[in-house]
């Protein structure tokens, strides 16, 4: 971390366990079923989207809800069928 940085403003961001709330059994059933490299690029991609849009009335520490997962899983699934099926 640059040593100018404020501290309560630049923190380490959470595991990824622990950003997508990994410990929810819905949530882990989802992301076990992501199967390849680019899937998980394109389920980060829309998770970040989904968290954005919640990130005014998070808590403390910063978690993906159920719904958070499963939209952006939707999502991605969306992309991925069209980029490997043509």
């Amino acid at each position: 971390m640059n040593k100018n940085a404020n501290e309560t403003r630049c923190k380490a961001f959470p595991d990824f366990k622990t950003l997508v709330n990994y410990s929810n059994e819905k949530n882990a059933e989802i992301i076990n079923k992501i199967p390849t490299p680019r899937a998980l690029h394109h389920f980060m991609m829309a998770l970040m989207g989904e968290m954005n849009g919640d990130a005014s009335n998070a808590a403390e520490p910063f978690r993906a809800s159920f719904e958070n997962v499963d939209n952006a899983y939707k999502q991605a699934s969306k992309f991925s069928d069209k980029t490997t099926n043509g």
